[in-house]
């Protein structure tokens, strides 16, 4: 369901948000680079988001990651993509549905307009 996904995009998330804020790779400054580059797609523009909300630094540390971290923040990446790709095509067949029983119209002219009809 709509709800369960929702759950596991929200965790999930949140989780990829931690993880992009407390790694860094291998023999880097720990100094944040600003992005001046727009992002398209969900998760670029949720990442650029993500970007400026403040975290307790005393909470999530950054350190150096390896490669098993790093592996593990591209598949809960793909993950979180799949996710919202679900919700997605989940809405769009629902309200697809919906769509389709209301914008059925029968147009009929009287005088110079045009009323239409609605079939729900």
């Amino acid at each position: 369901s709509n709800a369960d996904l929702a759950y596991w995009l929200s965790n999930a998330s949140s989780l990829l948000i931690i993880l992009q804020k407390s790694l860094k790779p291998a023999g880097t400054v720990t100094t944040p680079l600003k992005r001046t580059t727009t992002q398209t797609s969900f998760l670029g523009r949720m990442v650029f988001r993500a970007s400026s909300i403040t975290v307790d630094m005393d909470l999530v540390r950054q350190v150096e990651g390896k490669y098993p971290a790093f592996l593990f923040k591209q598949q809960l990446t793909a993950f979180v993509e799949g996710l919202y790709g679900m919700i997605r095509d989940n809405v769009k067949r629902e309200v697809s549905s919906v769509l389709s029983h209301v914008i059925q119209v029968t147009p009929s002219i009287t005088g110079p307009q045009v009323n239409y009809h609605f079939m729900l």
